[in-house]
């Protein structure tokens, strides 16, 4: 699939999951963002290749690693630039195209749910619907959606 049917998934599947999770939290703020995370983990998959996604991720990588050098958090900004070169280099279809990444993603966000200390990481329950969004689309004979 192209991105632009994987923008459109995408944006179907962040429309249900900020719904979803508004009707079970009823904070607008963490809706909102869950939304949007589940949007970016239905792209980051095409980091790997030289996309649309792969450009708007690199942009954004760079700037919140500036950002995070500037308040002080070096290490922050180096574990976003080894991520970010691990996914770029395995090669598209590797590494960010196995569902080894989505399971990871929840049973992280599960482990998240029962020890507190950890519940920065629920996060990547909606990432890990992105990614399964996309690897699904991806199996979808290559049908022009629109």
């Amino acid at each position: 699939m192209n991105f632009k049917n994987h923008l459109i998934a995408g944006t179907a599947t962040s429309l249900i999951v900020g719904g979803g999770t508004f009707y079970l939290t009823r904070n607008i703020e963490q809706s909102i963002a869950f939304g949007l995370i589940a949007l970016a983990g239905s792209q980051v998959s095409d980091i790997d290749t030289g996309s649309i996604p792969s450009r708007i991720f690199a942009w954004l990588g760079i700037a919140v690693s500036v950002f995070l050098l500037y308040l002080g958090y070096p290490t922050s900004s180096a574990v976003i630039g080894i991520i970010y070169m691990a996914f770029s280099s395995s090669g598209h279809r590797g590494l960010t195209h196995k569902w080894i990444l989505p399971i990871t993603c929840f049973i992280i966000a599960a482990i998240s749910f029962k020890f507190p200390n950890m519940a920065r990481y629920v996060w990547l329950a909606p990432f890990g619907v992105g990614i399964c969004v996309h690897l699904i689309i991806d199996k979808i004979p290559p049908y022009k959606i629109i």
